[in-house]
Order: structure tokens, then C-alpha cells, then sequence
């Protein structure tokens, strides 16, 4: 009778323990995806090897996640433009908030937001609100090639103000 007792009682904390440890894991491991992210896109060169760019026999990868993060850095890069900086923002900051064990009110709200506000963000950077560097490498726009397709496509049925307006207010 006093085994059933104890197992009775130490049983919610052991559940509370190894659910608390694996939102922790899972936390800490988007905090860490979101850092490898932002270094991936942060030490981004065009010369690295990509699916578009074929490296030399012997040449080093500049990127400071490696290969690997090249060829990620280049794709979101060419895809979303500089609205890829979205991913680890958002990567970051969903993972501090289940490492420290804060539930959102509304937890289906983010992963509902998030493509609404890439492809937002890429539509209204595709509408050149800022000048292209002249270091921008692509033949696309600040918003990727999802940008110009949605510039080329949702402008003909909105006027250029409403266009800026509107996707500027869903990217936000």
C-alpha cells in the first residue's frame, strides 16, 4: 500500500520533470537553430559552393556554418531575400520563450503568422522600398524570387500605393 502511495505522489513530479527537460531540449535546440541560422546568413558569400556554384578542387568555404550553411544561406537567400532574416528571429525567440517555459495565450497563433509574414515581407522588399546594394549578388530583388513573383502578380490587381501599403501591414 505505501509503494502504490509513493508512486501516486512522485508520479505527476517525474511527469512535470521530463516534460520541463524535453520543452528545455527543444527550446534550447531552436535557440540553437536560430544562431546557426543568423551565422549561415550573416557570413553569406557568393563564392561559397551552392546548388548554383560550383566550387573549385581545394578551395575553402568562407561561410562560418560550412558547407552546409552556405548552401542553406544561399537558398533562403535567393528564395526570400532579406526577409529570410525572419527564420532565425523567429527561431530565437520561439526557443528562449520554451527554454524559460512561457506559453503563449494563443499557440497556434505563430506558426499560422510566420508564412503570412514571409511572404508579406518578400512582396513588400520586392517593391523596392530600399535601394539595392551594389554588392546584392541575385539577379532578384531584396525580396527573393518569391517577391518578385508576387510583386509581378498581386500588382496588376492592386494600384502601387495599396500594393506597398497593404503588404508593408502584413509583414508587420
Amino acid at each position: 500500500m505505501a509503494t502504490n502511495a509513493l508512486s501516486a505522489r512522485s508520479e505527476p513530479w517525474i511527469r512535470r520533470w521530463l516534460f520541463g527537460a524535453g520543452r528545455l531540449a527543444a527550446g534550447l535546440a531552436l535557440v540553437g537553430l536560430g544562431i546557426g541560422l543568423a551565422v549561415a546568413l550573416a557570413t553569406f558569400d557568393p563564392a561559397d559552393p551552392s546548388w548554383n556554384h560550383a566550387r573549385p578542387a581545394g578551395a575553402s568555404v568562407r561561410n562560418a556554418a560550412g558547407p552546409f550553411g552556405a548552401t542553406i544561406a544561399d537558398l533562403l537567400l535567393q528564395t526570400l531575400g532579406l526577409a529570410a532574416w525572419l527564420l532565425p528571429l523567429v527561431a530565437f525567440a520561439r526557443g528562449v520563450r520554451l527554454a524559460l517555459d512561457r506559453p503563449l495565450a494563443w499557440p497556434w497563433l505563430p506558426p499560422l503568422a510566420l508564412p503570412i509574414a514571409l511572404l508579406a515581407s518578400c512582396a513588400a522588399l520586392a517593391d523596392r522600398p530600399l535601394p539595392d546594394p551594389a554588392d546584392w549578388p541575385f539577379r532578384v530583388g531584396l525580396g527573393g524570387f518569391v517577391g518578385d513573383y508576387l510583386l509581378n502578380h498581386l500588382r496588376s490587381w492592386l494600384a502601387a500605393r495599396p500594393y506597398a501599403w497593404l503588404t508593408g501591414l502584413l509583414a508587420l
